[in-house]
């Protein structure tokens, strides 16, 4: 009798998709993406810690939002998700991020990838983009092993008749709270792209791969930040709209950056103003440390680039500073790299010109990095002249 029950309470499991482990502390969850859904509803029930293991590379393929614009439910209590391999994915008409944690909440994951988030184009007059193509992290969140890939922010909304919003921030995630990225990639995502306008449009989005936000503190270690962009500003009429900060990663919170890779990442590229001028670039191709405070130790930045002004009717906008680093507030930088990284140039329309600060731009109390390569970077490597010191060329 006992060992019926016992087969039937595990048939029981098997029809609602999880199957639970023998020590009840990890629940299996089959290749299925109901059954990941379910298994996160059923964790954000459960008091106190819950762990989920994923099967071994897996597909979990997301085709309608869980509620609102999270492709999964939000996540209300402390989590962990072994990914073994699997990857969480979007592939749908519809327009969601992948996965949030709530304020106060732990998560962790690890061995996994978040792929294809996509936050929807606002159609209010004057609202911002929704931030956190991938992930929106306001609590406490570690990702080891994580790729974060192909996410987009959300863009601004338009506006016929006067001016367009601002894009969202974080392609890949948006920092709200703590966040841990150890031995794991964020690539190829998209900050939102600003609205268009009748007049003058919004600035885009920042942080094309991770935006840390006022209050919030991310540490990154042994990982690589590679190939995204900041938003491009929306086009108008008038005059177009500024490109986004930090292709890779923009800070206004705490930041610490630790044998990391930050490489081939992209400013978001000034709006086109058709009559009058076009949107300035953004700043920071690899890095925009706008306030707060950074640390980077023994970190490589490489083949970044700021962004471009956009073309104007009667006056292209200006190419931005710092196409490694752009600093408002100094950034201890020791043993690192800062190699073959792009200022931005202006947009056509009136006269042209070239930003400096291809390496770094110090727009602060001078700085002098320790053990640091810069060099090869264009049109020079630190601006202004004295900024950092020891900096030629």
């Amino acid at each position: 009798m006992r060992k019926g029950l016992l087969v039937a309470a595990a048939v029981a499991l098997l029809v609602a998709g999880l199957v639970t482990d023998a020590d009840a502390a990890s629940t299996s969850i089959p290749c299925d993406a109901t059954a990941l859904v379910n298994a996160v509803d059923a964790a954000n029930m459960t008091i106190g810690p819950s762990t989920l293991s994923l099967s071994r590379g897996c597909i979990y393929v997301l085709r309608a939002a869980a509620l609102g614009v999270d492709g999964l439910p939000a996540i209300l209590d402390t989590l962990t998700i072994h990914g073994n391999g699997a990857t969480i994915l979007r592939n749908s008409t519809d327009a969601f991020r992948i996965l949030e944690v709530r304020p106060n909440i732990t998560v962790a994951l690890d061995h996994l990838t978040i792929e294809d988030g996509l936050l929807p184009t606002e159609t209010t007059l004057g609202t911002t983009g929704q931030d956190g193509g991938g992930i929106e992290n306001l609590g406490h969140l570690t990702l080891t092993s994580v790729t974060v890939a192909g996410n987009i922010a959300g863009t601004g909304a338009s506006s016929p008749g006067a001016s367009g919003a601002n894009g969202g921030s974080g392609g890949g995630i948006f920092n709200g709270g703590t966040l841990n990225v150890v031995r794991s990639v964020v690539t190829s995502n998209t900050a939102g792209t600003g609205g268009t306008g009748f007049a003058s449009v919004a600035a885009s989005g920042d942080g094309g791969g991770i935006d840390n936000a006022l209050g919030a503190t991310a540490t990154i270690v042994r990982s690589t930040i590679t190939g995204n962009a900041a938003g491009v500003g929306g086009s108008s009429l008038a005059s177009g709209g500024s490109g986004g900060n930090g292709g890779g990663i923009s800070s206004v919170g705490t930041l610490t950056l630790t044998r990391t890779k930050v490489t081939s990442n992209r400013a978001g590229n000034g709006g086109v103003g058709t009559t009058q001028s076009g949107g300035n670039g953004g700043f920071g191709g690899g890095l925009a440390v706008i306030t707060g405070s950074a640390s980077v130790r023994s970190t490589t930045f490489a083949f970044n680039s700021a962004g471009n002004g956009g073309n104007g009717g009667v006056q292209g906008g200006l190419g931005a500073f710092g196409g490694g680093i752009v600093m408002g507030p100094p950034v201890r930088i020791v043993r690192s790299k800062i190699i073959s990284n792009h200022a931005g140039v202006s947009g056509t329309g009136g006269t042209q010109s070239t930003a400096s600060g291809g390496g770094i731009y110090n727009a602060g109390a001078p700085v002098r990095p320790v053990r640091t390569r810069i060099q090869h970077n264009t049109p020079n490597n630190c601006a202004p002249p004295g900024s950092v010191r020891h900096c030629k060329g």
